[in-house]
């Protein structure tokens, strides 16, 4: 692992899973990760559909979330999203809501993005995150 460049974003990415089937935990990822031959989990972070949020990857490491920001970015993944579904429920959004807070008090320029911005391939994480984090942030004024 090589240590993460200055921090242009904040990637939201989802898991694909099924809450209401399989919970899928930070071990299930990462053992995923490590057998496709990833050093460790690629997230820094993860939230689970009950809201807890799971450390991953040291934030001093570059993720493994998405080669095109990989070294600029700090990398979030909710559990769910499962073939395109927005079924985050509510006290999983408002966990990643506070995570996002919390890492801007270091990263106050990152750019809060989901993994569909880099990508046309991806709709990951399954909703417009640059639109859901201003519209949150005008609902505080």
């Amino acid at each position: 692992m090589k240590n993460l460049d200055q921090v242009n974003f904040i990637a939201i990415h989802c898991a694909g899973s099924r809450p209401d089937r399989y919970r899928m935990t930070i071990e299930d990822i990462r053992t995923m990760h490590l057998e496709r031959g990833f050093s460790d989990i690629g997230y820094h972070y993860y939230i689970d559909s009950d809201g807890n949020v799971h450390d991953g990857r040291s934030e001093a490491f570059t993720g493994a979330h998405e080669p095109k920001i990989n070294s600029r970015s700090v990398s979030i993944c909710l559990e769910g999203g499962y073939r395109g579904k927005l079924d985050y429920p509510a006290p999983q959004l408002a966990s990643l809501r506070q995570l996002i807070k919390d890492l801007r008090v270091s990263y106050s320029s990152a750019v809060v993005v989901g993994h569909n911005t880099f990508r046309d391939d991806k709709t990951c994480p399954n909703f417009n995150v640059p639109l859901w984090w201003e519209e949150d942030r005008l609902e505080k004024v």
